[in-house]
């Protein structure tokens, strides 16, 4: 594994964890139902990272694959995640953990994550070596 790619996956973490400590400062300013909203968006932050995680190990498995088995990879692991979604959510509905739209937008951490990507490399990269990209 190289260290590049191992430190892609912890920007990108951060950028969810950034993205969540964001959403739950958002959800403390409405008070109704602020639990049951912040349970929701944890959790949709959390299967964000599971997907983060996922989609770093699948991609790095399909490197080592020639083409055909690479591209079969890749949907098969898309199919997992889309699964794996959808049984997380079913599970949160069916225990009533927390509402369910809002922990759509705590999914979004992902997308957010890959935005500030570059932003969180350069950060870690300033501190870490003394210097930016």
């Amino acid at each position: 594994m190289k260290k590049s790619e191992k430190q892609t996956l912890i920007e990108l973490l951060i950028g969810n964890i950034l993205f969540g400590i964001i959403g739950i400062l958002v959800l403390l300013l409405f008070p109704k139902g602020r639990l049951y909203n912040e349970l929701g968006f944890v959790w949709g932050v959390l299967v964000s990272c599971g997907m983060t995680v996922h989609m770093y190990s699948s991609l790095k498995s399909s490197m080592i694959m020639g083409e055909f088995g690479a591209l079969k990879q890749i949907k098969k692991s898309y199919i997992i995640r889309v699964a794996g979604i959808i049984v997380a959510f079913a599970f949160m509905k069916w225990l009533d953990f927390g509402n369910i739209i809002v922990g759509v937008i705590g999914l979004f951490a992902l997308k957010f994550s890959a935005y500030i990507q570059p932003i969180t490399h350069k950060i870690i990269n300033k501190k870490s070596t003394g210097e930016g990209r």
